[in-house]
Parts: C-alpha cells; sequence; structure tokens
C-alpha cells in the first residue's frame, strides 16, 4: 500500500513539473515556461543621424592676416555628416547616456594668390577636411516620455579631430619654403546642446507597427548647436580646421 501511495504522489509530481515547464510555440512566439514568462530581454539601444549644416573652419582666428578669407572667400560653405550612438544606460523614461562617435566632410575652393603677389593663380586651390567627434550623449526623455510634450533635449562632449588636406590643380599642396605636405591631423575637443522633436505624434499607429516589425524605438528631426575646438589644446603646432555651427538632422532610435 504504502509502496502504491509512494508512486501515485510521485508520478503526480512529474506531471506537475511538465506542466509547469511544459513550453511551445504559437503566432505570439514562445510560451509555457517560468524562463520564457519571467525572463527580462536583454536589450541594446542605438540611434543614428544624418546631419548637415553651414561650416567655417578656424583657420583665420589663429594667424596674422587671414590665409583662409584671401583663398576662399567669404561665401557660406556646408558639410554633410552622420553619427551613431550607443545608448548604453537607459533610466526608463527619464534619461539615456552612453558613447557616441559622428563624422563628417567639408571642402571649401578657390583661387589663391601668386607667391609673388602679383595676382591671383590659375588653378583651382581647395582645403577638405574630415570631421570627427568621439564623446558622451547625454538624452532626456522624461519630457517626450511622460507628458505630450515631443520634445527630447541633449548634451553632448568629448574628443574631437579633423583629418584635412589641400590641393593645389589636383594635387597635394606643399610649401615651397619648407618642403612641407599640406595635409594633417589636427585634434581637440568639442560641445554641443540640441533639441529632438519626436514624430511618433504625427502617425502613432504606424510608430507602433514599425517598433513591433522593425525594432524603430523612434523617429526624430533635431537642431544642434556644436562647438569644436581642433588647435591641439592649445599647441601653437596644428592648424585649427574645426568650426562653431548651428546644424539640423533627422534621427532614427532602434531597439535589438
Amino acid at each position: 500500500m504504502k509502496t502504491r501511495f509512494a508512486f501515485l504522489i510521485g508520478a503526480a509530481l512529474v506531471a506537475l513539473g511538465g506542466t509547469a515547464h511544459a513550453q511551445g510555440v504559437d503566432e505570439f512566439g514562445a510560451y509555457g515556461s517560468y524562463e520564457n514568462r519571467y525572463r527580462v530581454p536583454n536589450k541594446h539601444y542605438f540611434a543614428f543621424e544624418f546631419r548637415t549644416g553651414p561650416y567655417t573652419p578656424r583657420v583665420d582666428e589663429q594667424v596674422n592676416g587671414t590665409p583662409y578669407a584671401t583663398t576662399f572667400g567669404d561665401a557660406q560653405r556646408w558639410f554633410g555628416g552622420v553619427e551613431a550612438d550607443w545608448q548604453l544606460l537607459r533610466l526608463d523614461k527619464i534619461l539615456s547616456l552612453g558613447p557616441g562617435l559622428n563624422w563628417a566632410y567639408t571642402s571649401s575652393s578657390g583661387k589663391g594668390f601668386l607667391a609673388t603677389g602679383e595676382g591671383r593663380s590659375g588653378q583651382e586651390s581647395s582645403l577638405n577636411i574630415m570631421p570627427m567627434q568621439l564623446g558622451a550623449v547625454l538624452r532626456i526623455t522624461a519630457l517626450a516620455d511622460n507628458t505630450p510634450v515631443p520634445l527630447v533635449p541633449y548634451a553632448k562632449g568629448g574628443l574631437a579631430g579633423a583629418l584635412w588636406w589641400s590641393n593645389d590643380g589636383g594635387e597635394t599642396a606643399e610649401d615651397d619654403a619648407s618642403g612641407t605636405d599640406g595635409s594633417d591631423f589636427s585634434y581637440g575637443y568639442f560641445g554641443a546642446a540640441g533639441i529632438m522633436l519626436r514624430l511618433d505624434w504625427l502617425d502613432q499607429d504606424d510608430a507602433n507597427t514599425a517598433r513591433a516589425q522593425s525594432g524603430l524605438d523612434h523617429s526624430y528631426l533635431f537642431a544642434e548647436y556644436n562647438m569644436c575646438r581642433l588647435d591641439g589644446f592649445g599647441s601653437n603646432d596644428t592648424m585649427d580646421v574645426g568650426a562653431d555651427t548651428w546644424l539640423l538632422g533627422v534621427a532614427a532610435e532602434f531597439v535589438f
């Protein structure tokens, strides 16, 4: 009798265990197990930006005279660039913080003056700049996440650098006196602040569908003021090709 009773209890425990851990898959995904029902997904959030704005390098501010303005004039030049951010820390409905890296390109062209001072050169000269910035990106999402106001203020700051080179008639320029190539890498720091307009309110149903199907969490338009110093932290040997400028762009946040 005792043996039979123990057998029945054992069978019941096995059945309960099987029920507790049984799992399957339907159109909504996995179901049934404690692991699947209560496990918190390990999500990673990323943001990608396309950016553009006016760009006037600070070349003339650290030298006597105005070599940049003299060669290239005062016409407005523009840059285009991209940025990728990893939102490493997220406090739900408050803020996000993480590293960001951006890259851009701009170019100026004109006809410089002859070394003899007798008029301008007949060949085109150009200055090409690839600015890059690596730093921390802080976004305050509390307003957009908790109120009907779809605005996300943000701030950025960190290290910056730029690869630059000048061309004369399609070839890399060279200093006639020293024989030095007209190319180098300038470095320094940057700081930026801006405001993002979250676009989910334009069509909330489409925003929800995109979030579920492609991981697109939010989309934005944004405006930013960016201050970039590329003077080698005060070095006289580094040409400052950084700029202080306003820029506009579009951004998208993804969750994986």
